[in-house]
């Protein structure tokens, strides 16, 4: 579905509720918002947010995450990390701080989605425990 300038105009504001959001309830994150948006405890941290259920023409699906390759390879390299919040309106719902090198194997083009049921129900743990996931 092609992004209409109303899911543009949500996307903004969760992004801005979210930094908000994490520069309160996180003590150790420092807000930069330049190409990252800034740093928990002294390591590059991007906030991603999402709303929980999003309109798909008469139905509705979970919320998606937009990542760029600049910046997932910039937090790759320096051992960054992604915070990432659900929400259902301003309430966020889901939490979950990730290593960036953890989350995805391959970053084909220069954006990614995915939606946020996919990327917290990834068995990360399980595969670096076996080492099927190289970190």
């Amino acid at each position: 579905m092609t992004p209409t300038p109303e899911s543009a105009k949500q996307s903004h504001a969760n992004g801005k509720f979210g930094e908000s959001f994490i520069s309160h309830m996180i003590p150790g994150f420092v807000y930069e918002g330049d190409n990252v948006d800034g740093f928990l405890d002294n390591q590059l941290a991007e906030i991603k947010t999402c709303q929980f259920r999003v309109k798909h023409g008469e139905s509705t699906r979970a919320g998606r995450m937009f990542f760029t390759k600049e910046q997932h390879d910039k937090l790759v390299a320096q051992k960054g990390s992604y915070i990432m919040l659900v929400q259902d309106d301003l309430r966020v719902v889901h939490s979950k701080i990730i290593m960036a090198a953890l989350l995805f194997d391959v970053f084909e083009t220069e954006f990614k989605t995915c939606s946020w049921t996919t990327i917290f129900n990834k068995k990360i743990k399980e595969e670096v425990k076996n080492g099927t996931k190289k970190t």
